[in-house]
């Protein structure tokens, strides 16, 4: 049978965009919140992105947490997962969770197709959910993370720890900004993660009202969501 030249064409150009991925390529999920994330709760999250300083406290800082009873996400790159500073495995018999954060750290926007996905690959976390550096997307980074399974989540409240704010500070503004659901960004290398910090934050939340996310026990490598 004889395609009519319409139908070729429009077959032609379909085949090509399934080659390039972007029609097998899952979308983020209808009403899903690229800032909010999996956090669906009205509990608050908090979340440490790039690097501890060392394996060593890593592991004392995720424990007390733990102890506490708080329930943490954590965004490490590959690089640091390759110098050995990082313990997914530990992590997530603490109780937390671990997600992607690229290998090196680059703004994706300024990548292409291919190499934001290679950004997302191995030794960087392979998983279900995401946080680009810098909270930095645009149509090709989302259409990479989907093709890869992973969903973008960024935050909704940015402490900017990384400008050398005092445990102090960073226990005051959370205190002061979060609110129930919210997603509150901070980093590994900075003053809050330890556990002072968090249990100041966790007692000033609540006398407001506001939880934070329960620590439950070990959670999955690749949870399809989170449990607050």
């Amino acid at each position: 049978m004889r395609v009519p030249r319409f139908a070729a064409v429009f077959l032609f150009a379909f085949s090509l965009v399934v080659a390039s991925g972007v029609a097998t390529a899952p979308a983020q999920a209808a009403g899903y919140s690229i800032s909010r994330g999996p956090n669906t709760s009205k509990k608050v999250i908090l979340t440490f992105d790039d690097c501890p300083k060392t394996l060593s406290s890593f592991k004392k800082t995720v424990k007390a947490f733990s102890d506490m009873g708080v329930r943490v996400a954590l965004f490490p790159t590959g690089n640091c997962i390759k110098a050995g500073k990082f313990d997914a495995k530990y992590a997530r018999k603490m109780g937390h969770y671990v997600f992607n954060h690229s290998i090196t750290h680059p703004d994706l926007r300024t990548l292409s197709y291919a190499g934001v996905k290679r950004e997302l690959g191995k030794p960087g976390v392979v998983t279900t959910y995401g946080r680009p550096p810098y909270g930095a997307y645009n149509a090709t980074t989302k259409r990479a993370y989907a093709a890869v399974g992973m969903k973008i989540w960024t935050w909704t409240v940015d402490t900017n720890d990384w400008r050398g704010k005092s445990s102090s500070q960073l226990v005051s503004y959370v205190v002061n900004n979060a609110r129930k659901g919210d997603t509150v960004l901070m980093h590994m290398q900075w003053n809050g993660f330890n556990k002072s910090t968090v249990k100041k934050i966790k007692s000033g939340l609540s006398k407001k009202g506001v939880k934070l996310c329960k620590n439950t026990g070990t959670v999955k490598a690749k949870p399809s969501k989170i449990k607050c």
